[in-house]
């Protein structure tokens, strides 16, 4: 029920003769206009307060002018995907672990996507002219990984993506050089 359901009928019906009772509802009816605090954090990312600290040192190297909210939108949409690209990182994370059996390799997987996760998103959730990390790369990298999944090659994919992430951050890579064939020939991947 809303605030203003409760309040204005009690308002309304009692003849408030006292100055206290008076100041008391309109407390309560500034509380309810009071526009709600941060959303909840979703639990299957990793925590907000590292995406909060980025955005921080990004604004302060100015490398970053989006609002933290406006920033934090971002983060969401690469964890848990957009209209534009539906399936997100921890979705690509799933696919990935669902193709491997041995439990060692699923938990160094997860710890390896957790990190190669936050590492990419920092960077990628930057301004458009000063970040090293586009959306073109992680397109690349999301179809390149479940080619990797059937061929059962996912540590070594990932390995490939973590070199190739810290070449990028380092300026030892452009971003041109990172298309689907530097992952997999197209005899490997084509579909039709």
């Amino acid at each position: 029920m809303d605030c203003h359901q409760i309040i204005l009928p009690a308002l309304a019906s009692h003849k408030l003769r006292t100055p206290l009772l008076v100041l008391l509802f309109s407390a309560l009816l500034s509380a309810c206009m009071t526009p709600p605090t941060a959303e909840r954090w979703p639990e299957s990312m990793p925590p907000r307060a590292i995406f909060v600290e980025a955005h921080e040192r990004q604004q302060a190297a100015n490398t970053n002018q989006n609002s933290l909210n406006s920033h934090l939108t971002w983060i969401k949409r690469f964890y848990l995907g957009s209209i534009i690209y539906p399936l997100g990182w921890n979705r690509m994370t799933e696919i990935l672990l669902d193709t491997v059996e041995q439990d060692e390799v699923i938990n160094e997987l997860m710890d390896r996507m957790y990190q190669l996760g936050v590492t990419i998103c920092v960077e990628w959730a930057q301004d458009n002219d000063k970040r090293l990390i586009d959306s073109a790369a992680i397109a690349v990298w999301g179809n390149a990984l479940r080619t990797a999944a059937d061929l059962g090659e996912q540590l070594e994919f990932v390995g490939k993506v973590e070199q190739d992430v810290a070449g990028l951050l380092a300026g030892e890579l452009s971003l041109q050089e990172i298309k689907r064939e530097r992952y997999y020939p197209p005899e490997d991947y084509d579909n039709f």
